[in-house]
């Protein structure tokens, strides 16, 4: 996984490997570092430019499984960008199994 942070407003973050129900635990210190960089990233341009906000485009390409148990981290994840203001696209454009996910809303509570 890497991602690149420019000096303008959108910050790139590459996905790769397996999420799934065996590895999404151990993505979530690299979600949390994520969260901080692209957290610094948004800070310093708002220093540069006061007001504006950030973009976190999200590319899948390097995902290499993806269950639902990796759906949800994700869907998770995208929703704590968007309500951070951070502003989460994914890439590519057609956003593949997350084609119908609105992570602007709470996720639904499971049922025990």
């Amino acid at each position: 996984m890497r991602a690149n942070r420019n000096e303008c407003k959108v910050c790139h973050v590459s996905l790769e490997g397996e999420w799934t129900v065996n590895s999404v635990a151990g993505r979530i210190p690299w979600i949390a570092r994520q969260s901080q960089l692209i957290s610094e990233q948004a800070l310093r341009f708002s220093e540069l430019c006061p007001g504006a906000g950030i973009t976190t485009e999200i590319d899948l390409r390097g995902i290499t499984a993806l269950d639902e148990s990796g759906r949800r981290m994700l869907v998770m994840w995208l929703g704590h960008l968007h309500h951070r203001g951070f502003n989460p696209v994914i890439r590519p454009a057609d956003r593949g199994p997350f084609r119908d996910v609105d992570w602007k809303s709470p996720p639904p509570a499971a049922d025990d």
